[in-house]
């Protein structure tokens, strides 16, 4: 959040931005016994769900706030009534690692801790005088 409101959102030298997600994801007692993963992460991942364009100058600070809000209070569970899971509200994380990865329930059940590194892109143009 506060990267986004730190942005200044008319700048003509920054013509366009991206901000990226990348997640580790860590269980350390189901794969202790694995010596290659002690430390290491089991899944790494870039969900394409979690990012943010600038898309063009006319984004404003409003549109940010309702993109901001609408990754914390929409509802992302599809499950179908009768499902063990329909009366639980899935947040846009928990459905992105249950629908679009390989991960099984008892992957995301055994995360005991997760790593997100922020990466920002940021495009420019500036004029080059090439006449010198």
């Amino acid at each position: 959040e506060e990267l986004i409101s730190k942005m200044e959102l008319h700048d003509h030298f920054i013509i366009d931005y991206e901000i990226e997600f990348r997640l580790s994801l860590f269980s350390k007692g189901k794969y202790s016994e694995i010596e290659d993963l002690d430390g290491n992460p089991f899944f790494n991942y870039e969900p394409l769900l979690l990012c943010f364009h600038k898309r063009n100058e006319n984004c404003t600070q409003q549109d940010i706030d309702d993109y901001k809000d609408s990754l914390k209070s929409t509802n992302y569970n599809d499950h179908p009534i009768g499902h063990p899971l329909h009366s639980q509200h899935h947040h846009l994380l928990l459905h992105d690692l249950e629908d679009h990865t390989i991960l099984a329930w008892q992957d995301i059940n055994d995360i005991d801790e997760i790593w997100f590194e922020v990466v920002l892109n940021v495009q420019n143009i500036s004029d080059v005088n090439l006449s010198a």
